[in-house]
């Protein structure tokens, strides 16, 4: 839980979930490239593993998806915040998650 404490002295709590990748067997990461990271209207994702991707924003709602058809994912849509960015490879299993802001 995350207490935030106002300068008037209100008090607000939120969940608040930190997932830590250390290590995925079997996956390069020197091999994933996404950028820019923060980034305005697009996202560029380079990995030969990547199949498709996933997109929550950070109350864990999901807010895109798709397949990783070309490099370029189109994200104009959202509002600035962070989200997260899930890579799954061609059997659906997930390989990678990063943290990305959008400005």
């Amino acid at each position: 839980v995350l207490t935030i404490i106002d300068e008037n002295g209100c008090v607000s709590t939120w969940p608040f979930n930190i997932d830590l990748i250390t290590h995925i067997h079997g996956l390069d990461s020197e091999s994933i490239a996404i950028y820019p990271n923060p980034f305005h209207e697009q996202i560029v994702v380079k990995s030969a593993q990547a199949r498709s991707y996933l997109i929550l924003d950070a109350q864990r709602k999901q807010v895109a998806q798709g397949m990783l058809n070309n490099s370029v994912i189109d994200l104009r849509n959202l509002s600035t915040g962070s989200y997260f960015l899930h890579l799954s490879n061609e059997n659906g299993k997930r390989m990678f998650t990063q943290r990305i802001v959008k400005r």
